[in-house]
This record gives structure tokens, sequence and C-alpha cells, in this order.
């Protein structure tokens, strides 16, 4: 018998999150920075897309912000490869994890926030994540949270 290996707990919320990336499939591609208690979400493609491994990985990647009580930061710009979700599809995916919409750029970037929920843990957050699913956010609230932004161009 093998003995598995016990990685020391991370010191860094930054060091946290670069050992999640070890649960993402192959292909697949995630960046982010941490700048004071702002954590930055840059790019998250998963390779194999439409089976869950990327609402765990953001469940995994929320729960150490919470615990480290940072801001979490992203622009829903999708890719221009085919199959990729549209802008719409990925601010419905990321309102589900708590995130809302903060500001849109001229060039029509949607940038989403989602504060800390201290105390929360991976499995709250996929339960949350469920619930909000089966109360999806509608294209109505997506419009009026777009039109609360003073002066941004619409999409």
């Amino acid at each position: 018998m093998g003995s598995k290996q016990v990685r020391p707990p991370a010191e860094t919320l930054k060091e946290a999150i670069g050992q999640l990336r070890e649960i993402l499939p192959d292909g697949s591609e995630f960046e982010f920075t941490v700048e004071g208690e702002e954590l930055h979400l840059k790019i998250l493609r998963v390779s194999d897309q439409k089976q869950g491994y990327g609402t765990g990985f953001l469940a995994a990647v929320l729960a150490e912000a919470d615990g480290a009580g940072a801001r979490a930061i992203l622009h829903a710009d999708p890719t221009d490869e085919l199959g990729d979700p549209s802008t719409y599809n990925l601010i419905k995916w990321y309102t589900r994890f708590g995130f809302s919409i903060s500001d849109v750029s001229p060039d029509g970037w949607v940038e989403m926030t989602r504060l800390p929920q201290p105390g929360s843990f991976k499995g709250d957050i996929l339960l949350a994540y469920q619930e909000a699913k089966k109360r999806d956010i509608t294209d109505e609230e997506i419009s009026d949270a777009l039109d609360s932004l003073p002066n941004r161009h619409r999409l």
C-alpha cells in the first residue's frame, strides 16, 4: 500500500487557490490574482464543460476566498471559441454563486462582484448554487441590474 501524501495547510489565499488547480480536468485554464483582500478571477475555462467540474471548482475557490474574507471580482467576458457560453449565460451562472453585476464597461465587459460570506464551506456554496439554479435569474432581472448602473452602455 502506498501512503497518500498530505499537503500542509496553505499559508495564503493565493497558495490555497493555486493548489485547487489540480482538480480541474487537463486542458482547463485558470488564472487569478490576489490583491489585498480581493480575489480577481481572470480566466476560468474548463475543458469538459457541462460535467460539473467548473461548478465544483468555483465553489471550492469561493470557499477559500470566504475563509480569507476576500471579495471576489471577475469579468463575465466570453471567449470567441465555438461552444463557449455567452455573456448572458455567464451572468446567469455566476449569479448562482452570489455574484452581482457591479459595472459594465463601454466595450461590454460585465464586471461582477461577490462579497465574502464568512463561515461558508464548499458544500454550503454548492447547495446555494442548486437553490439559485431552481429560481434562476430572469432576463428582466439582468436587464434591471444593467439599467441600474449609471451612464453605462447596454450589451
